[in-house]
């Protein structure tokens, strides 16, 4: 947060920024997370136009005057810090979607299995180091499994925007599908075949499920 807080703290330095860019960097905040991830994405979108303030006539007074700036110019042209600030920015922005779907009303059930899905999918997409990716999957998994219950699966197979979508490779949404129908209706083989059958219709956009 160095580097926002070097160009928005200093009225001169800010005022050249704003010569580079139509876009302001955002201020983090020291106890939200979802600052936290604005304010990284927002700078990673800016780095074109911090690179060209740094490199301009006009930031070579500051340049040359203070340790603090050369130590702002180094980090703006370093590629590591910006590919790191990449990847971070791509495991945050899912759980940041989790978040502010948690936060709004209307959220349900089916949505946070979604998203909550595509916490561990970006976690396996990511580039980061193996032992941190890791980590980071053993945590997001420990803590799905721990909130993880068989109706979330239910709600998830019903929800309108994902009834089209085949899921045949999900095993564990299968499971919790069945373990909840079979808690709800045991020892009623026809009942479950025939909710089996209209979730397979259902799921192609055919007809809803019957009354009964």
């Amino acid at each position: 947060m160095r580097i926002v807080k070097f160009v928005t703290r200093k009225r001169r330095v800010l005022t050249l920024f704003r010569t580079f860019s139509r876009l302001d960097l955002k201020k983090p905040t020291p106890t939200r997370f979802s600052f936290f991830f604005l304010v990284l994405e927002r700078l990673c979108v800016l780095r074109d136009h911090l690179r060209r303030m740094v490199s301009s006539e006009a930031f070579d007074e500051f340049r040359n005057c203070t340790t603090e700036a050369m130590f702002f110019q180094a980090i703006v042209f370093a590629e590591d810090f910006w590919t790191r600030a990449s990847e971070i920015v791509e495991v945050l922005r899912p759980v940041f979607y989790v978040l502010r779907l948690v936060d709004r009303e209307g959220c349900t059930l089916g949505l946070i299995y979604k998203f909550m899905d595509r916490i561990g999918e970006a976690l396996h997409r990511c580039g980061l180091q193996e032992d941190r990716k890791d980590e980071l999957l053993t945590r997001w998994e420990a803590r799905w499994d721990y909130f993880h219950r068989p109706i979330h699966a239910v709600a998830h197979m019903l929800h309108p925007l994902w009834c089209s979508t085949r899921r045949p490779g999900d095993t564990k949404l299968h499971r919790g599908w069945v373990e909840y129908t079979e808690r709800v209706w045991p020892g009623t083989g026809t009942t479950l075949g025939n909710i089996e059958r209209d979730m397979v219709k259902f799921e192609w956009g055919l007809y809803p499920f019957d009354r009964e």
